[in-house]
């Protein structure tokens, strides 16, 4: 299996549609409503391409894929600055990890944790620690997290679908002092 790590090209966004509506579906379907997941493998209105164009375009974000035998299997967006979360402080020299999905044929082969660790490669020299957000219920996120290096720094209540959902905040700082 020939896995590469790359930048996100023009031609990468229809497969990342698919792979991040297969992902959300496949790991919220005990987590979410039935009309959410409905919503979710609506592939054009739950991650529109113009969203996936504006990342491409986007100096704020660095927006890699994953290729297995030339197929994009996964997908990382590292955001700085305006483009982060408010849980995320550009004083302490955060960045934020704010998309990772993989195909769900492909977890647990380390892909997820290739995308990371390239993201980290991109975003390194200009940040001490990269943010994650993940929800609270989602056990299998949380313990990926835990196993490349991050730990919980808190919590927060987000909304999803019109739904609260608690969401734990994790760190992985690059530097120690």
């Amino acid at each position: 299996m020939g896995v590469r790590v790359r930048p996100a090209r023009q031609g990468d966004l229809r497969a990342v549609q698919r792979l991040v509506s297969d992902s959300w579906r496949v790991a919220y379907s005990d987590l979410l409503p039935p009309n959410a997941l409905a919503f979710i493998a609506d592939e054009e209105r739950f991650q529109p391409i113009e969203s996936l164009e504006y990342a491409l375009e986007s100096d704020d974000l660095h927006f890699l894929v994953a290729l297995v035998d030339g197929e994009v299997v996964g997908e990382s967006q590292f955001a700085t600055g305006p483009e982060t979360h408010a849980f995320v402080s550009s004083e302490e020299d955060e960045v934020q990890l704010q998309s990772l999905y993989v195909t769900p044929d492909h977890w647990r082969e380390g892909m997820g944790s290739r995308l990371v660790e390239a993201g980290f490669d991109t975003v390194r020299d200009d940040a001490d620690s990269v943010l994650v957000e993940a929800l609270a219920e989602n056990d299998d996120a949380r313990r990926f997290y835990r196993s490349i290096g991050f730990e919980k720094t808190g919590e927060r209540v987000i909304s999803l679908f019109g739904l609260p959902y608690r969401a734990t905040i994790m760190r992985r700082p690059f530097r120690t002092a």
